[in-house]
């Protein structure tokens, strides 16, 4: 770097040395390494100029102590001489993180340690660095104003930050579905432990499912609603989703199919007078004969609306419902009766069922 242009940018440093509220002796420390990347550094003299501004200023009047600041400014400092990602965009997306440092609710201290990975993806990731910026947006707005505990909030953006750099669902549709979720982890009324575990397989199948991540995105909604607001307990509700979202990826019935007929079991689910405990058992069949039945995927969403509807108001109670219904499901799916003649004989049959001995 030419003697010239170290001149000039050394001017507001040295401003800041002489009427900094910093201590002259903690300013003299963390400069040390400013100025030998300043003389060595990559990035050209004139961006590295433009960007350390704001860092000084922080520097000085930063409500997190010097001390602190020092520390997690060395990786930022690392990564802008030796980046991948070009220094322009460096730029523009670390200001809210240099705001959030020295204003955000979280303590300096767990900010500092969640942030390393985040740089780390910003500089390897295989995500486009600017796609990366935008998203990261609201996370990083989530982690100074959650209501979720810093802690709890920085073990589960883990696997959502290792995702966004390796998933093979493209990033543009990770960000919006992603949004919904993030919201969910800050105000949902599940508790942020319970939450975090089983938003594990759903992050999984969103990188990896069969099912196209359009469709994906727009059948997560209700799931993600019932897990916040449903009735049933988040434990209940865990256990049963399993199977859900295994057959939602990997099932032989379309994706369009699925996310229909899954809607009336999903809210059964949550208001059903049926205990979910029971609901999670008898679900299994149900669930197993929709992806791999005969039957047309078509005829066996109608023929199961009354059945569904039966569950949870019949007089019959919910465990004698469930031994009944294995014959029944049998024959729909292995009958020599065609589907639409099913269909039409079995309605006198779930009419006459409360009277049944």
């Amino acid at each position: 770097m030419t003697f010239l242009s170290l001149n000039f940018w050394l001017l507001p440093v040295l401003f800041l040395a002489s009427y900094s509220s910093v201590t002259s002796l903690s300013l003299n420390f963390w400069l040390l390494p400013v100025l030998f990347l300043a003389s060595y550094s990559s990035v050209t003299s004139l961006s590295l100029n433009f960007w350390l501004l704001p860092v000084l200023f922080l520097a000085s009047y930063s409500s997190v102590t010097s001390l602190s600041l020092n520390f997690w400014l060395l990786p930022v400092l690392f990564l802008l001489s030796y980046s991948s990602v070009t220094s322009l965009l460096l730029n523009f997306w670390l200001l809210p993180v240099l705001f959030l440092a020295s204003y955000s609710s979280v303590t300096s201290l767990s900010l500092n340690f969640w942030l390393l990975p985040v740089l780390f993806l910003a500089s390897y990731s295989s995500v486009t660095s600017l796609s990366l910026s935008f998203w990261l947006l609201p996370v990083l707005f989530l982690a100074s104003y959650s209501s979720v505990t810093s802690l709890s909030l920085n073990f589960w953006l883990l696997p959502v930050l290792f995702l966004a750099s390796y998933s093979s669902v493209t990033s543009l549709s990770l960000i919006f579905w992603l949004l919904p979720v993030l919201f969910l982890a800050s105000y949902s009324s599940v508790t942020s432990l319970s939450l975090n575990f089983w938003l594990l397989p759903v992050l999984f199948l969103a990188s990896y499912s069969s099912v196209t991540s359009l469709s994906l995105n727009f059948w997560l909604l209700p799931v993600l609603f019932l897990a916040s607001y449903s009735s049933v307990t988040s434990l209940s509700l865990n256990f049963w989703l399993l199977p859900v979202l295994f057959l939602a990826s990997y099932s032989s019935v379309t994706s369009l199919s699925l996310n229909f007929w899954l809607l009336p079991v999903l809210f059964l689910a949550s208001y059903s007078s049926v205990t979910s405990l029971s609901l999670n058992f008898w679900l299994l069949p149900v669930l197993f004969l929709a992806s791999y039945a005969s039957v047309t995927s078509l005829s066996l969403n109608f023929w199961l609306l009354p059945v569904l509807f039966l569950l949870s108001y019949s007089s019959v109670t919910s465990l004698s419902l469930n031994f009944w219904l294995l014959p029944v499901l049998f024959l729909a799916s292995y009958s020599s009766v065609t589907s639409l003649s099913l269909n039409f004989w079995l309605l006198p049959v779930l009419s006459w069922l409360p009277i049944l001995p």
